[in-house]
């Protein structure tokens, strides 16, 4: 009698019943389902770290272009129209395309930024201007709710413009 109940309990210690093995593998799809969300997070934001980074380097080389140009050159503009002296200037107004090379594909337009410009004079004095460059785009994902002028990510600089040729 003694020999029957060890082995029963030796039996029934060998090996996980079907219900622990269905919770192990519950916890672990839960797991790895979790992983995977993580990761497309990852790569979303990661895509919108990108864009926000090559915005900041567009308008910075705008903002390095117009430190550059003759103060005669420049004049008050509002956000809207393209005056001939940015142009004129070497400035960019309008769509920026960027370009990605893949290996698979070749080359393809990752994203399109849109570039506007504000000159105004500082306290009315012709001699100083306060210089904004935004850069806008729109993600893949489509919103268009963010506090900005425009509703969209956007990235802005500003300088200011001293007439030092007097």
């Amino acid at each position: 009698m003694i020999r029957k109940r060890c082995r029963r309990r030796d039996a029934r210690r060998r090996g996980f019943s079907l219900i622990e093995v269905m919770a192990a593998l519950g916890v672990l799809a839960f797991g790895l389902l979790t992983l995977a969300i993580m990761q497309l997070y990852a790569l979303r934001d990661g895509a919108k770290g990108r864009h926000f980074a090559t915005a900041a380097m567009i308008a910075r080389t705008q903002i390095e272009e117009i430190q550059r140009a003759p103060f005669s050159t420049i004049a008050a503009t509002g956000w809207a129209g393209t005056p001939a002296w940015i142009t004129n200037a070497g400035l960019t107004v309008g769509a920026v395309p960027v370009q990605m090379v893949s290996p698979d594909s070749g080359t393809y337009t990752e994203q399109t930024y849109n570039v506007a410009w504000q000159v105004t004079a500082v306290g009315g004095n012709t001699d100083v201007f306060n210089v904004d460059v935004e850069v806008t785009w729109t993600e893949r994902d489509g919103v268009t709710t963010k506090p900005t002028r425009t509703g969209l990510p956007t990235v802005g600089l500003s300088t200011i413009v001293v007439n030092n040729d007097r």
